[in-house]
This record gives C-alpha cells, sequence and structure tokens, in this order.
C-alpha cells in the first residue's frame, strides 16, 4: 500500500476504534450475573467467569437485530451516495459486513466472546430465565475491579435513534478518510482500489460488530442489561485456549473472560460483593448452604447474602 494511503488509513483507524472501544465510564457500582446455584458453585470453584461467542447468545434474535440495523442504515446511505468512491466503500462494506455477522464459523483471529450482566440483582424477568428447579442466583461484581481487565464493559443501549446515529457516526468518519484517497488512487484500476477500500471495510466492520453487541430492541429494555466483550486477536488468545462444551444440544465455543485474584490455598477469588438469591422452594437451604460454600472457597463472611422476596410461583 502506497505510503499517503497507508497514512490515511492508519489515520482512519486509530481514530475510529479510540471512539469506539472505549469501555463505558457510566457504570453502577455493581453489576449482577444470574445463573443457576449449581452453575455458582462451578464459577466459585474456578474462580472464573466464561465468555461465550456472540453468536450462541440465549436469543438468536440479538444477533440479527443489529445486523439488520447496520445493513439499514448502510442501505440509507447509499439512497444517498449514488455514485463515486463512497458508494463503491458502502457496496463493499456490505459485502463484508454482512456475511461476518451472519456466520456461524467466525474466524477465530476475530470472534467476539460476551459475558452478560444486569444493573438488577432482583428482577423477576431474570429469575423466570435463569432460575432452576434448585434456585437461581446473581453473583454481584464490583465493576471497578472489572475496568482494567482486557475487554471492553458497557451498558446494553435500546433506544434505536441512539443506535443508529452511532453506526452512523462510523460510517461519516470513514466517508471522511475515503474522501482523502481520491488523489491517491488509479480510477482506470478497479482491483487496486478494491484492495484499499477491503481495509477500511474490514476494519469497520469489526468495529460494528463490536458496537452492535450492545443493541438491543427497545422491547427488553427492562433488562437493564450490562455487558463485557472482548475480541480473540485483541486478548491474544491462541487456539489453544478456547474451549468447547455443550450447550442447548449443540457444541459451542467460550473463553475464560474474567478470572479471579490469586488467593493462597484458595481458587482465585473474584470480586463478588453481593449474592441475591432467587425464589424457589428449596431458598432457605440455599441460603444456608451458600454461606459455608462461600467460606469454604475463601470469601469469608465478607460477601452480601440477600434472599429475594419476590413470590415463587
Amino acid at each position: 500500500m502506497d505510503r499517503k494511503i497507508s497514512t490515511i488509513f492508519q489515520d482512519f483507524r486509530s481514530k475510529i476504534s479510540a471512539a469506539s472501544l472505549d469501555p463505558d465510564t457510566f457504570l453502577d457500582d455493581v453489576i449482577y450475573h444470574y445463573t443457576s446455584a449449581e452453575a455458582l458453585l462451578s464459577i466459585l470453584h474456578s474462580g472464573i467467569l466464561r465468555a461465550r461467542s456472540f453468536i450462541y447468545l440465549n436469543d438468536s434474535s440479538e444477533v440479527t437485530y443489529g445486523r439488520e440495523l447496520v445493513e439499514k442504515v448502510i442501505e440509507e446511505n447509499l439512497l444517498i451516495e449514488k455514485k463515486g468512491i463512497r458508494n463503491v466503500f458502502l457496496n463493499d462494506l456490505l459485502s463484508w459486513f454482512i456475511p461476518k455477522a451472519l456466520s456461524s464459523d467466525l474466524d477465530l483471529g476475530s470472534d467476539l466472546y460476551v459475558t452478560c450482566f444486569c444493573k438488577d440483582g432482583n428482577q423477576l424477568s431474570q429469575w423466570r430465565a435463569y432460575g432452576s428447579s434448585s434456585g437461581g442466583v446473581a453473583i454481584g461484581l464490583d465493576t471497578e475491579s472489572m475496568r482494567s481487565k482486557i475487554y471492553w464493559i458497557g451498558n446494553v443501549h435500546y433506544d434505536v435513534r441512539y443506535q443508529k446515529n452511532v453506526i452512523q457516526r462510523k460510517i461519516q468518519r470513514a466517508f471522511e478518510s475515503i474522501d482523502q484517497l481520491i488523489p491517491f488512487i488509479n480510477q482506470n484500476d478497479t482491483s487496486y482500489n478494491s484492495e484499499i477500500l477491503e481495509q477500511f471495510c474490514r476494519h469497520l466492520t469489526n468495529v460494528l460488530m463490536n458496537k452492535i453487541c450492545f443493541f438491543k430492541d427497545v422491547a427488553f429494555d427492562e433488562e437493564q442489561e450490562v455487558r463485557a466483550v472482548c475480541w480473540i486477536d485483541d486478548i491474544k488468545h491462541s487456539i489453544n485456549e478456547v474451549d468447547f462444551d455443550s450447550v442447548k444440544n449443540h457444541i459451542a465455543s467460550y473463553i475464560e473472560l474474567i478470572v479471579g485474584e490469586p488467593n493462597p490455598n484458595y481458587p482465585p477469588k473474584l470480586a463478588i460483593r453481593k449474592i441475591w438469591v432467587g425464589p424457589s422452594p428449596n431458598q432457605d437451604q440455599l441460603l444456608k448452604t451458600l454461606k459455608r460454600m462461600l467460606y469454604k472457597f475463601g470469601y469469608n463472611y465478607d460477601v452480601k447474602i440477600c434472599p429475594s422476596k419476590i413470590p415463587f410461583r
């Protein structure tokens, strides 16, 4: 790539990445990870919270929602940019983004992994979704301890106007850089131009994939969700550090995203501040067992345990 073109691309890459991947600065002090009592035992035993590939989220519509929104914004821009380098770029962007967002076999070098949390530790809809016959729990983690880790953590956004504005700003930033290319490209060499634009499309696709991990339909706004998201290549995981297990009758990949601090003679200690115990016929028994379980794994009695008063049905 020509040095001047390379400089334009590097400037575009640094600006759009810095603006897109910063953690959310407005987080509650404690956020909650809903799970079953069985999963809590596994988490305490390992001192690890897993993140699953974005394409294996519980609701597949979460993936298609963000993809369709990006596609709509690109198509709206195509109605305005009907010719020239911007038009070529937008069509190329569609051909890059849509297959990647649809793929169930993403390149491990650029795969997204997600762990989900909630602002509210005692929410009826979450107990319904994550509870089990043995009871559900909401693990309250200290967000300050999570900010220094190698992933992005932020609130999920449900306002479609906000979501479209975020996407448009990224595309507009790309336009500003693409326009700078015009004096340096060969108008008669479409293969050369395509190679140049591919670099911009590839990077913007990665940025947009990151952003849609924090977008959901407004119908889900009561969930008050928070997510921790990472790229495999950004946290230097190799293929040997990606593992697999069975989830709802299919094999899904995961990584060990949040690892507790070293705790001599015990498993790594996560920054757990509070645990809500959900409604279940065994709630009293689980409350008693949980206190002993936390002590066994080195948490002593510094974790507040709260029984949900929501009626069990």
